[in-house]
């Protein structure tokens, strides 16, 4: 049993029949789920932006390549992949000029902590005027290790609200949150104790790393498996047959569910969500799912069972996956439509001189013949 990512090799069943891999991230799933997210409104030419500034956990460019290559090779999307310092500003408005210039929607791949400075960089490029979306991904939020995204910083720099705009852009991908059931919180408070006994010291707000708590859910799923073994008087040693008895079904961890599909993975959770426009928190818009490896997203729905709405800055639609003149307004029947309007503003321009000097000669006449009837 694999409960972290692992090497993207082991995907491969026929050569590792006997892996369960019960990690909450896996990169097909993120794949899936970014494919099944572009494809809904129709965007099909994508731009990512990866930064790898405090990347303590090497994640981040993996996870750029892995899902760059995944939308082009096996999704047919259209991307481009560039790596950006989000501390260098004419570094970012480099890259954010030539996004702007093949897509309108950018991926976001770094640590939190970057996410803010980049979509700062947009407005400043004019690229959050709601012709553009911006989809960052943030696994689960971790102040110490992925970093948390937020617009706010209680105005350290004088520019909460302008990010605040700017987020009205922001699509969020991130992990299903744990639910807080009473088994989880009496196992939290144990290892929050715990833990203190090894120097390390959680938060007040902190929940427990989604990867850490799934090294418990292996443990318990496999006991689980075990204990069914015995039972049956079947073999502890025979790993095909107990690769086959964990897989295709759910377990109950903590009052969690936790299903494995028939390829012997976890099946996946993801969230998608957008800041609220009026007070600037995340809320859910969208879910994604899998049972058995099947995938779907449907709509979020809040606690009073009603539709949580997407809201799009600025329109009343999703942006478009390219504008009609094209990305840098270039398009034949533009140039056209162009030169039809620059010819009639130059025929209005022209009509309106001809039509004041006739006026003007007509006037100075009248008042020539008017002093030679005078002197007469």
């Amino acid at each position: 049993m694999i409960p972290v990512n692992g090497d993207p090799s082991v995907a491969n069943k026929k050569r590792y029949p006997t892996v369960t891999r019960i990690s909450p991230f896996i990169q097909e799933d993120l794949n899936s789920a970014m494919h099944r997210l572009l494809r809904m409104f129709y965007w099909n030419n994508v731009t990512i932006l990866c930064d790898d500034a405090d990347d303590h956990l090497a994640l981040f460019v993996p996870m750029c390549t892995a899902l760059h290559d995944s939308l082009r090779l096996t999704y047919n999307i259209s991307s481009s992949r560039f790596y950006v310092n989000a501390s260098n500003a004419d570094d970012l408005q480099h890259y954010l000029e030539e996004a702007k210039s093949i897509s309108r929607v950018i991926l976001l791949i770094g640590h939190g902590s970057r996410i803010r400075p980049i979509m700062l960089g947009a407005a400043k490029a004019g690229m959050t005027n709601g012709e553009y979306v911006y989809i960052a991904v943030e696994l689960y939020p971790s102040r110490k290790q992925l970093g948390t995204l937020q617009w706010y910083t209680d105005n350290k720099d004088g520019q909460d609200e302008a990010a605040k705009t700017a987020f009205r852009s922001l699509l969020k991908v991130s992990l299903r949150p744990t639910e807080r059931t009473t088994e989880y919180l009496n196992f939290m408070d144990r290892l929050k104790n715990r833990a203190t006994n090894y120097g390390y010291f959680f938060g007040p707000d902190e929940a427990l790393n989604p990867f850490a708590l799934s090294y418990y859910y292996a443990a318990a799923i496999w006991f689980q498996v075990m204990n069914e073994t015995v039972s049956k008087g079947n073999n502890l040693q025979d790993g095909v047959a107990l690769s086959r008895l964990i897989r295709g079904r759910t377990y109950d961890v903590m009052g969690h569910t936790v299903a494995i599909n028939w390829n012997g993975d976890r099946d996946a959770q993801w969230i998608i969500s957008q800041t609220d426009p009026s007070t600037g928190d995340f809320r859910p818009i969208l879910e994604q799912a899998t049972f058995n490896g099947v995938y779907n997203l449907t709509r979020s729905y809040g606690s009073d069972g009603t539709e949580q709405r997407i809201v799009w800055y600025n329109s009343n639609h999703a942006p478009l996956n390219e504008p009609r003149c094209g990305y840098r307004g270039l398009k034949e029947e533009c140039k056209a439509e162009s030169f039809a309007i620059s010819a009639m503003i130059v025929g209005i321009t022209v009509t309106v001189v001809l039509v004041v000097g006739l006026l003007i000669t007509l006037i100075v006449l009248r008042k020539s013949i008017w002093e030679a009837l005078r002197r007469a």
